[in-house]
């Protein structure tokens, strides 16, 4: 899915979830909202896992997660963090 499809579908997730007897326009800017909160939380999670604290070692110390990745066909997490920062720029253009 690429950053604009998934900025149109946390939009119309949280566009559903938004009472009704607010009008179209405000339910909108809400969902927006709402889907640029989810946004900055993902981005803050993936923000935090490069930091050696939270890498995880085996029983002899050796590091089994990087944060960069080492397996060609996932994204790593610098990946994800350019690809949330895609997502919040599509969103703010809906």
């Amino acid at each position: 899915m690429n950053p604009k499809q998934y900025a149109e579908e946390l939009v119309e997730d949280y566009y559903s979830t938004i009472m009704s007897f607010l009008s179209d326009n405000m339910r909108w800017e809400n969902a927006k909202k709402g889907a640029l909160i989810a946004v900055k939380h993902m981005k803050g999670i993936f923000d935090g896992l490069h930091k050696p604290e939270y890498c995880a070692f085996d029983a002899i110390g050796e590091r089994k997660f990087t944060f960069e990745g080492e397996h060609p066909d996932h994204m790593t997490g610098y990946d994800m963090l350019e690809y949330l920062e895609q997502v919040e720029q599509e969103i703010q253009k809906l």
